[in-house]
């Protein structure tokens, strides 16, 4: 099965026994030598958190709730979950008929 992109940093995976919310983004970290001593340089990573969730509908949920968090105004949330629920609604078009998911 494929995965579902959320956005540019969510995306939905589901397997066998449950739904799994990830998400992705590249950090920066100190750069460390062979002893594992800090160089004094920068690198970049690929950081990535999974959750998994046993239905879609809790793993909707969980990407609302983390989608709206670095958020810090009233109308950058509405405006947000205005755009998830857009998202929810395409999703629902591609994916899912007469109430069943469709195959990934």
């Amino acid at each position: 099965m494929k995965a579902i992109k959320l956005d540019e940093q969510y995306r939905i995976e589901p397997d066998i026994y449950s739904w799994k919310l990830i998400f992705e983004e590249t950090r920066t970290k100190d750069k460390l030598d062979d002893q594992r001593k800090k160089t004094g340089e920068k690198e970049d990573y690929q950081y990535e958190d999974t959750w998994y969730y046993p239905t879609l509908q809790n793993c909707l949920e969980k990407f609302q709730e983390e989608a709206v968090k670095p958020l810090s105004s009233i109308k950058e949330i509405l405006s947000k979950i205005t755009e998830i629920s857009d998202t929810v609604k395409e999703l629902k078009k591609l994916y899912v008929s007469n109430g069943k998911l469709l195959q990934l």
